[in-house]
C-alpha cells in the first residue's frame, strides 16, 4: 500500500504511476479563539475541524487539485481541506468556527459551533463545539477548544474550561491524525487587578484554540487555531512485466492467495528466488521463464498445488524444490545442466499427468522422488549423470522411459505396490539399480545392454522369504 501525507497545499498533485484507484482522507482546519477586552471579561473556544473521506476512480486527468484547511486566526474561522477532481469538489472536511471575543465588562465570548463549509464526501464527522467560559475573577476559566473529528465519529465538544477530545479512529494507514481541543486558561485576583492570560493556540491536526482571559482593564489575547491535512492512499499495482533483468539481491512472493508471474521472473541474478501460497501458486501456474542463469535456488512451497509450465532453470548451480500436500507436476524440462539436486515431494501423487519432459539431461547431483501415492515418470529419468536416482512410493512405481542412458551412480526403485519398467532400464552404467516392491515387478524392456559393474548387471528383488541376484535382463511377474 503507498501513501502520500500532505500538510501544505498542492493544486496539481500527480497521481501515482500505474494507480488507479485511491481513497482521499482530510481534516479541515480549526477555529481560532475570541479575545477578552472586557474586565473581567473570556473569550470563547474555536470548533474543532471536521474528517472526511472519499473513494476516487481515475479519470482522464493526470492531477488533483488538493487543498488542506488553514486554521482560523484570532476569533477566526478554519477552512475547510478539500480535494477536487476534472473540476469537481469530491471532498470537503469542514473547518471549525472561531470563538467569539468578550468586549463588554463581566462577559463571556461564546465558543465556536458551526460547521465552515458543505461536508462532502462518502463519509463526514464535525468537529467538536468550542466553550464557552467564565469571567468570575479568581475562578473563571475561558472557553476550551473543541476536538477534530476523525474517521469513526466527531471530534469532542468542550465544556466551559474543559477541552474536547480527538476522536481517536486511525486513517488507513494505520496514523490517528486529529488532536485534542485547547483547554481553558485561567487568571488570579479580582476585577481591576493586574491578571490577563491570552488563548492558546489549537495542536495539529483540527484542534481548536482555546480563548484568554482578563480580570484588568489590558486585553487578553486569543489565539489561532491548528490547520488540517490531507491523506491519500492506494493499492500498488501488480507486476505483470519482468520483475527484475539483472539483479544482486532476492525476489519474494507471500500471498494468503494465489501468487502468478506472467512475465520474466529474473534473466540474471546471484540471488534467490521464493514464491509462497497457501492457495495456489500461480492460477495458471508460473508460465514464464523462472530463471534462466543463476546461482541461488528456487523453491515453490503451497498447500494447494505446485504447477510450472515452463522451463525450472536451464543453467544453474543451486537446487529445484517442489514440495506440496497435494500434486506436483512438471511438464517441461526440471534442468539441463546443473550441479544441483532436484527434490519432489507429495502426501498425494508426484504429477497428475506425471514427468513428462526430461528429468535431467545433464547433471551431477542426485534426484529424488517420493510421495505416499504413485511416482510416475513418462520421460527419461536421466540421459547422463553421475548422480544416484532413487523412487520410492507407497504405492506403484512406474517408469515408461529410458531409466538412464549413460551414469555411474546407482538407481533404487521401492514400493509397497506394482512395479514397472516398460523401457530401457540402463544402456551403460557403472553402479547397482536395486527393486523392491510387495507387489508385482515387471521389466518389459531391456534390463541393461551394456555396464562396467563387476558383473554385466546386478538386482535384486524379495521372493517373498529371501533377496535374490541376478545377472541377466529379466521379466518378473
Amino acid at each position: 500500500m503507498g501513501s502520500a501525507v500532505l500538510t501544505s497545499s498542492d493544486s496539481a498533485w500527480p497521481w501515482p504511476a500505474g494507480v488507479t484507484e485511491a481513497t482521499v482522507e482530510a481534516i479541515g482546519g480549526s477555529g481560532g479563539s475570541g479575545t477578552a477586552s472586557g474586565n473581567p471579561a473570556t473569550g470563547g473556544g474555536g470548533k474543532g475541524g471536521g474528517y472526511a473521506k472519499k473513494a476516487l476512480t481515475k479519470g482522464v486527468e493526470s492531477t488533483l487539485n488538493i487543498t488542506v484547511g488553514a486554521g482560523g486566526g484570532v476569533a477566526g474561522n478554519g477552512s475547510a481541506s478539500t480535494v477536487v477532481q476534472n473540476g469537481v469538489t469530491r471532498l470537503v472536511a469542514t473547518g471549525g468556527q472561531g470563538g467569539a471575543t468578550a468586549a463588554a465588562n463581566s462577559t463571556n465570548g461564546a465558543g465556536g459551533t458551526t460547521e465552515v463549509g458543505t461536508p462532502t464526501g462518502d463519509l463526514n464527522y464535525a468537529g467538536g463545539n468550542g466553550g464557552t467560559g467564565d469571567f468570575t475573577a479568581n475562578t473563571g476559566v475561558s472557553g476550551a477548544g473543541g476536538g477534530a473529528a476523525g474517521p469513526t465519529g466527531a471530534g469532542g465538544n468542550a465544556s466551559g474550561g474543559t477541552a474536547g477530545s480527538a476522536n481517536a479512529g486511525t486513517f488507513i494507514n494505520g496514523v490517528a491524525y486529529g488532536a485534542d481541543g485547547r483547554a481553558g486558561v485561567t487568571t488570579t485576583g479580582t476585577a481591576g487587578g493586574s491578571a490577563t492570560a491570552n488563548g492558546l493556540a489549537g495542536d495539529n491536526y483540527g484542534g481548536g484554540a482555546s480563548g484568554a482571559k482578563t480580570n484588568r482593564a489590558a486585553d487578553g489575547t486569543g489565539a489561532s487555531g491548528a490547520p488540517g491535512i490531507v491523506v491519500v492512499t492506494w493499492d500498488d499495482p501488480a507486476v505483470t512485466g519482468t520483475m527484475d533483468a539483472t539483479e544482486t539481491g532476492a525476489d519474494t512472493f507471500a500471498a494468503s492467495g494465489s501468487v502468478a508471474i506472467t512475465g520474466t521472473m529474473a534473466a540474471t541474478e546471484t540471488g534467490a528466488d521464493t514464491f509462497a501460497a497457501t492457495g495456489t501458486v500461480g492460477s495458471t501456474g508460473i508460465t514464464g521463464t523462472m530463471a534462466v542463469t543463476e546461482t541461488g535456488a528456487d523453491t515453490l512451497a503451497a498447500s494447494g498445488t505446485v504447477l510450472v509450465t515452463g522451463t525450472m532453470a536451464t543453467t544453474e548451480t543451486g537446487a529445484d524444490t517442489l514440495a506440496a500436500s497435494g500434486t506436483v507436476l512438471v511438464l517441461g524440462a526440471m534442468a539441463a545442466t546443473e550441479t544441483g539436486a532436484d527434490t519432489f515431494a507429495a502426501s498425494g501423487t508426484v504429477s497428475a499427468a506425471g514427468i513428462v519432459g526430461t528429468m535431467a539431461a545433464t547433471e551431477v547431483g542426485d534426484d529424488t522422488l517420493s510421495a505416499a501415492g504413485t511416482v510416475l515418470v513418462l520421460g527419461a529419468m536421466a540421459a547422463t549423470e553421475a548422480g544416484d536416482d532413487a523412487l520410492s512410493a507407497a504405492g506403484k512405481v512406474i517408469v515408461t522411459g529410458g531409466m538412464a542412458a549413460t551414469e555411474v551412480g546407482d538407481d533404487v526403485f521401492q514400493a509397497s505396490g506394482d512395479f514397472e519398467i516398460t523401457g530401457v532400464m540402463s544402456a551403460q552404467e557403472v553402479g547397482d539399480d536395486e527393486f523392491e516392491a510387495t507387489g508385482y515387478r515387471t521389466i518389459n524392456g531391456v534390463m541393461s545392454a551394456q555396464e562396467t559393474a563387476p558383473l554385466p548387471f546386478v538386482a535384486k528383488y524379495w521372493t517373498g522369504s529371501t533377496w535374490q541376484v541376478i545377472t541377466r535382463p529379466p521379466v518378473l511377474h
